[in-house]
């Protein structure tokens, strides 16, 4: 009798162990649906641009014109990226275009 009731115990908690790790897959899937929508509803802004660098592991140099407002991010070497006073994305060139900086 006591191998039965452990053995029930064991399916039980095997159950739970089951259920458990589902909960938790399900929950990062959310957290990551949750983080790429808010990525998205970013895009086109300078902090979502900052965001996708950082997650992404890449280098930047930020540099502001405080005469116009416009703050440049540029990826040395590849790219540099122009956005308005108000962080909104205003144009984008090679990155030697903003060596004047």
């Amino acid at each position: 009798m006591d191998k039965r009731i452990r053995e029930k115990l064991k399916q039980r908690l095997q159950g739970f162990e089951y259920r458990q790790r589902d909960r938790e897959q399900q929950r990062s899937a959310r957290q990551r649906g949750y983080r790429i929508a808010n990525m998205m509803r970013e895009q086109g802004t300078l902090n979502g641009a900052r965001k996708y660098l950082e997650l992404k592991g890449v280098a930047y140099h930020q540099s502001a014109d405080p005469r116009t407002g416009r703050v440049t991010l540029t990826v040395p070497g590849q790219v540099s990226f122009a956005y308005g006073p108000d962080g909104r994305f205003v144009s984008s060139g090679p990155a030697s275009a903003s060596a004047n900086d």
